[in-house]
């Protein structure tokens, strides 16, 4: 758990991160979702995963910042909500978005333990806080926060039940 407190206003927009990981499942991907929102509360982006559509990069953050990235390069100072924590290639996306601030549901650790068995999302062991840790400018990673709500997207669907 992270040291960090989450204000009201942060954890209603990881529930609307993990809404949408909900919605992801209900359109038959996988259970991932995210949103970005500005420094006046603005959510400017949304995304879940496409990764069944062939494409295995569209993963939800990789998919929030390269559709926000098209419009608007002026970041730093929005934050990153994401149902579980971003996998290598999402935080290295989150990284060249010049997002600065990241907060996060399911924890990696806690991920793998729900899809090792089912070979179709194969682990990285290795967290976001780390990568991030060793970018070139501060990212705050903050999380994981209400892992028992931000599990329930993903409960019964690596194990086929989807």
């Amino acid at each position: 758990m992270s040291s960090t407190e989450l204000s009201e206003k942060d954890l209603a927009y990881l529930r609307e991160a993990i809404k949408v990981s909900q919605q992801a499942r209900d359109e038959g991907q996988h259970p991932f979702g995210c949103i970005i929102v500005d420094e006046n509360d603005n959510v400017i982006m949304s995304a879940g995963n496409r990764v069944p559509d062939g494409d295995v990069t569209q993963h939800a953050e990789t998919r929030a910042v390269g559709l926000i990235t098209k419009t608007r390069r002026d970041l730093e100072k929005c934050t990153l909500y994401t149902s579980t924590e971003p996998c290598a290639m999402c935080s290295g996306a989150i990284f060249w978005s010049g997002i600065r601030r990241m907060i996060f549901g399911l924890s990696n650790e806690n991920l793998i333990k729900l899809t090792q068995k089912s070979g179709e999302c194969p682990p990285l062991y290795i967290n976001s806080r780390d990568i991030l840790g060793a970018a070139s400018h501060p990212i705050e990673v903050v999380g994981p926060y209400i892992e028992d709500e931000a599990i329930i997207p993903h409960k019964g669907f690596w194990d086929g039940g989807r």
